[in-house]
Parts: C-alpha cells; sequence; structure tokens
C-alpha cells in the first residue's frame, strides 16, 4: 500500500501540478511540498484537510488509501453523463441549468415538456393551427410561472 506522501505526489500530478503551483493553491511554499512528498515531515492532519478541501478528494483516501481518491460532486457526474452520452455543449447547458433549478422550477420545466408532447401526438395536419396556439399559449403560461418561481427563489 502506498504512504500517505506517495498519495500526495500521486494527487499532484494526477492534477497535473508542479509542486509549485500545488503549493500555491494551498498556500505554503514548494519546499513544503516536497519535504511532504519525499516523506521529510510527516503531513499533519490540518494539512490533509486542507488539501482533501481544496482539490475536493476524499481525506479518508489521503490518509489511508481506502476508497475513492475523487469525490464525486454534482459537476463530476454531469461529466460523466456528457462522456457517457456524447451530449453536444447546448445539451450540456440545458442539462445543467435544469439540475440548477429548484424543485418547483423542475417541475414547472416538466409540465410544460409534457403539454408540448400530448400537443404533438395528436392529428398534425387537422390540428396544426389549434395545437400551435395551445403550445404557444401553454409556452406564456409556463414562462409566467417558471418567472414567478425564480423571483421567489430570489
Amino acid at each position: 500500500m502506498k504512504t500517505d506522501f506517495e498519495r500526495l505526489r500521486e494527487l499532484r500530478k494526477h492534477f497535473k501540478l508542479s509542486q509549485t503551483e500545488f503549493a500555491e493553491k494551498i498556500g505554503v511554499t514548494r519546499s513544503v511540498i516536497k519535504n511532504l512528498e519525499l516523506g521529510v515531515v510527516d503531513i499533519k492532519d490540518h494539512m490533509l484537510k486542507l488539501i482533501a478541501a481544496t482539490f475536493n478528494i476524499n481525506e479518508e483516501w489521503l490518509r489511508n488509501g481506502t476508497g475513492e481518491m475523487l469525490i464525486q460532486t454534482p459537476k463530476n457526474i454531469l461529466d460523466e453523463l456528457v462522456a457517457a452520452h456524447g451530449l453536444t455543449e447546448k445539451e450540456t447547458a440545458i442539462v445543467s441549468a435544469f439540475l440548477d433549478l429548484s424543485p418547483a422550477g423542475r417541475s414547472a420545466i416538466i409540465e410544460y415538456v409534457e403539454k408540448a408532447a400530448r400537443g404533438l401526438s395528436s392529428d398534425p395536419v387537422s390540428s396544426a393551427p389549434t395545437r400551435d396556439k395551445i403550445i404557444g399559449d401553454d409556452i406564456v403560461a409556463t414562462e409566467k410561472k417558471i418567472q414567478e418561481i425564480t423571483k421567489k427563489e430570489v
């Protein structure tokens, strides 16, 4: 099993940082990082906590090598979705914006999409003008609802 100073080096290399860059991010000098990575000095508890918080690292991994190195955050999860489904930049922005909404805001968007889908499922030739008006009215109503919800959240 790797030592804590070996894990520290692994972490720094994972983020492709020099010792100087890594040190700057946590507010110490390059020589501190060098001494920690060489095992010249022990990594103190406060330093472990600072490194874990700064780089979103599993503190248990940093201390003992157990668990995953990175803590899963919404951004990490979104990045995985983007890769798994080949989302475009616009699709990624839409998913991200949707997830940033409150539950009420997400509910309003879902309601809007459901209404639009119902409008599209009817006979496209005979009901196009009616369907378009219904969808247009629904868009206006949903936009007002979203604006009201957004104002309440601010």
